[in-house]
């Protein structure tokens, strides 16, 4: 019987829009490291963080994995790595958060504004740095012109209600921070809010913008293959005893 490989599967999960397509081009430069699966985030407008956790925890492939959190699955994989230890071998936090620096009221604010109505200059100026052209902007373009209004405002309630920072206090698998000098969305003092939490973790900080996944997949590539190679061997031991 052949024995399973040691290398971790990267999983990513993807931002809020939650499309696979947009990724496939990071996913590529990934892939020549790793064996790399995108995952869709569900379209079910009632789920939760915790609801999807168990979603995704029920179709994880065998490990031993590395799940990779952009922005918005951030909170997700820190909820889906506590209760698979023995598969999830790292965590990578993506351009993410463990609480957003938001007033929840801003929730009721989402239910007044037509999102189809904000420019789209404006929305590749928050994530890319202002560049409407080339393949991530069309992408990216196509992907919010197929969601449905009511999941976007959804999943953004969810990310302004969502609190993980006890979670990923008590993670036990070695943590991964890699964010965007110039991010507009979630600025890079963020990725000091992981290392608050957890002290031991690997902060990597890439000179662009939110998208950083999407525009910055070489520099990502690199950041995951050094996490990688330091990680604990599949029968090592974990952070704790």
């Amino acid at each position: 019987m052949p024995m399973p490989s040691l290398t971790p599967k990267v999983i990513i999960f993807p931002g809020i829009d939650g499309c696979r397509e947009l990724r496939e081009s990071a996913a590529a430069k990934l892939g020549k490291r790793f064996e790399v699966r995108i995952m869709a985030l569900p379209e079910d407008p009632c789920l939760d963080f915790p609801a999807m956790a168990q979603h995704f925890m029920e179709r994880l492939p065998e490990g031993p994995l590395i799940l990779a959190g952009e922005s918005f699955s951030g909170p997700l994989v820190a909820l889906i790595a506590e209760r698979c230890p023995d598969r999830v071998k790292g965590i990578a936090f993506v351009a993410s958060f463990p609480k957003l620096a938001i007033p929840r009221m801003a929730g009721t604010l989402l239910d007044l504004i037509p999102l189809r109505a904000i420019p789209f200059g404006l929305v590749t100026w928050l994530m890319m740095g202002g560049s409407k052209d080339g393949d991530v902007a069309r992408q990216m373009r196509q992907c919010l012109n197929l969601l449905p209004d009511r999941l976007v405002k959804h999943r953004a309630k969810l990310a302004l209600q969502i609190d993980v920072r006890e979670t990923i206090k008590r993670l036990r698998q070695p943590v991964l921070v890699i964010h965007g000098k110039r991010d507009r969305l979630l600025p890079h003092w963020y990725a000091g809010r992981f290392r608050d939490l957890r002290p031991d973790a690997n902060v990597v900080l890439i000179d662009g913008y939110h998208m950083i996944l999407e525009t910055n997949p070489d520099q990502v590539a690199e950041a995951l293959g050094i996490f990688a190679d330091n990680l604990p061997s599949h029968h090592g031991h974990s952070r704790f005893p």
